[in-house]
């Protein structure tokens, strides 16, 4: 079992953060030329924020945990993560599908339609509890499960919290830079939805490490 910190400068953990904000700068980009180029395509504009942004939000989220993995529950060693659905192949269509659900429901909570960076946190959250699950199951683990226990779901709620003011903050900035740097308008109005891609990343690895803890040997 690695250490939090051997965790977060372990090779899966560094890759898997620079694969979400290489991510988060392709969907930046490509959404600002969506609505500066293409303003008056309102089918199109529909389409992407209801189906195509989550669909890629989603992938996203599913593919920064994969990466992750082990490392991401603090694991030197691990089966592959082929070995964990081998026995059942429905395993990688369920978490797609539940984490794309998430992307369409949560936003029509209170509290959540006008934060992408929640959305974002529950996806990651449910991937990366799906996939410990998978592992556990696998090593015969029964005890473990998603709920690490309260006061470790106190720390990942801190998390959670500094990271959507954070990541609200420096996205708004990044935004205005942007805006001024390249003379144009409306970054600083994506720019921090897109920040909350990177902004939750500490909290799912934090969780993911805190879920490990319970099979520490």
């Amino acid at each position: 079992m690695n250490s939090l910190v051997e965790m977060l400068m372990s090779a899966d953990v560094i890759l898997a953060l620079v694969f979400l904000a290489m991510a988060a700068v392709a969907e930046l980009f490509l959404e600002h030329a969506l609505k500066c180029r293409m303003p008056d395509h309102r089918v199109l504009h529909w389409y992407w924020e209801h189906i195509l942004a989550p669909v890629a939000r989603s992938a996203i989220m599913i593919g920064f945990v994969l990466i992750a993995y082990p490392a991401l529950y603090g694991l030197r060693d691990a089966p592959a993560f082929a070995l964990l659905f081998a026995g059942d192949q429905g395993r990688v269509v369920s978490m797609t599908n539940s984490v794309f659900v998430c992307s369409l429901l949560l936003p029509l909570l209170p509290g959540f339609e006008r934060r992408a960076g929640g959305v974002l946190l529950v996806q990651g959250l449910v991937a990366t509890a799906m996939v410990f699950g998978w592992y556990t199951a696998y090593i015969g683990a029964a005890n473990a499960n998603a709920w690490p226990g309260a006061s470790a779901a106190i720390t990942v709620a801190v998390l959670a919290w500094l990271g959507h003011r954070l990541s609200r903050m420096i996205g708004t900035r990044v935004g205005h830079y942007l805006d001024e740097a390249l003379h144009t308008e409306g970054f600083d109005h994506i720019a921090p939805a897109m920040a909350a891609l990177l902004g939750q990343a500490p909290t799912i690895l934090v969780y993911g490490y805190l879920l490990g803890l319970q099979i520490a040997i």
